[in-house]
């Protein structure tokens, strides 16, 4: 017998379930879609802005694992331009401190954007949990291995997490992004009269499975950490 059939209930409660994962697939999409055309206009207007490796960045599927360097709250959006506008690798789904989600306005404009809470000090796996999820589902994560934002022009030690989900998808595509320059944006007034110098380099997207590395967590983030060094010290 059909479980459906048995409880109508259960046929419901799956309806309404998956027409609301629907509804936040399009809402992710749709918000971040305008934020990325504004980003777009900001950057090349008012930014001495430059992207090399832009060919590294077609890939029309996920799962997709996208690393960078973390200077500055521009980072997310600019890691989406990087990509063909109607690429299927949207949404990008990153995480964003947890003070962003303590009051409803902030936890709407964030939710809206794809991006999900830290849930700093409450474990690695719960830290992780959502971005294993996403992953499974065949989608797009942005990860920044130094663990948060840098306001310096260094790289900083990797932490476990990117080397720990890198274990866990070892099959998965990564792509490494190096980002120089968002740091020093400054004012507004700054930005529109001085038009900060932004750089930005896609590498060339490998596969951990592909790569001679341990089976360590730390060591593998410092594997991905030195793809990033290796783009960054090109971009300076």
């Amino acid at each position: 017998m059909n479980i459906f059939s048995a409880n109508p209930q259960i046929k419901t409660d799956y309806f309404f379930s998956q027409a609301a994962k629907v509804l936040r697939l399009i809402l992710y999409k749709t918000t971040q879609k305008a934020l990325l055309i504004i980003t777009y206009i900001l950057m090349y207007g008012f930014f001495d802005f430059l992207v090399e490796g832009k060919e590294n960045a077609r890939i029309n599927h996920g799962p997709l694992l996208v690393i960078s360097n973390h200077k500055s709250f521009l980072d997310p959006p600019l890691l989406g331009i990087c990509f063909p506008f109607f690429s299927k690798i949207y949404p990008l789904r990153f995480i964003t401190h947890d003070n962003f989600f303590k009051n409803p306005a902030s936890w709407l404009l964030f939710k809206s954007l794809g991006s999900y809470p830290a849930c700093a000090g409450q474990g690695m796996e719960k830290s992780l949990e959502k971005p294993n999820e996403v992953l499974k589902k065949g989608g797009t994560v942005i990860f920044f291995p130094e663990g948060k934002r840098y306001f310096d022009d260094e790289l900083h030690e990797p932490k476990l997490g990117a080397g720990i989900l890198a274990l866990k998808f070892p099959n998965v595509l990564i792509l490494p992004v190096a980002i120089f320059g968002t740091n020093r944006t400054g004012s507004l007034w700054s930005i529109i009269f001085r038009r900060p110098r932004v750089r930005m380099k896609i590498g060339k997207p490998f596969r951990l499975v592909d790569k001679t590395v341990s089976n360590d967590p730390q060591l593998v983030s410092n594997c991905l950490m030195k793809e990033i060094e290796g783009l960054y010290k090109q971009i300076r």
